[in-house]
């Protein structure tokens, strides 16, 4: 596995701009404050075995109530419904068993290929009220190199 993320987190009130690399069972992220990069030690990473694919098949195979939204433009078409909190433990490490989340999924007509998951609700026991997480999808099937950054 390599997967390169670019995420904003909001933590204790402040915007904060990570970037994640993991190959293999390796993971790396860029410190917070001096936005060094560092090796995050084997077993403490909240990336375990995050794979994207696998996390938007469970989505598509566990969503209740798949909703059509009809002001998709173009070609991308959007999908809505509801999961289980368990579904995104590959994303957030710990969920809270007793929560579902609202999804939004668009698809690429064109290629099929699902380009952005919108999962908005608590699915990790320490999230607060309201919680939105985006993943954009890009380059899908793109010839590119994740490499340490180390």
């Amino acid at each position: 596995r390599r997967v390169k993320l670019e995420t904003n987190v909001i933590t204790f009130g402040q915007l904060v701009k990570l970037d994640i690399v993991l190959i293999d069972e390796s993971s790396f992220w860029t410190n917070p404050i001096n936005h060094k990069w560092s090796e995050i030690p084997e077993g403490q990473s909240p990336f375990g075995s995050f794979d994207v694919s696998e996390v938007i098949l469970d989505i598509l195979g566990s969503m209740q109530n798949p909703e059509k939204i009809n002001n998709a433009s173009g070609n991308i078409q959007e999908i809505s419904g509801r999961v289980e909190a368990k579904v995104f433990e590959p994303l957030v490490g710990i969920s809270d068993p007793s929560k579902i989340a609202d999804v939004v999924l668009s698809i690429d007509l064109e290629t099929m290929n699902v380009i952005s998951a919108r999962i908005e609700g608590q699915v990790n026991p320490l999230d607060e009220e309201g919680v939105i997480r985006i993943i954009d999808i890009w380059d899908v099937d793109a010839e590119f190199s994740v490499d340490p950054p180390l």
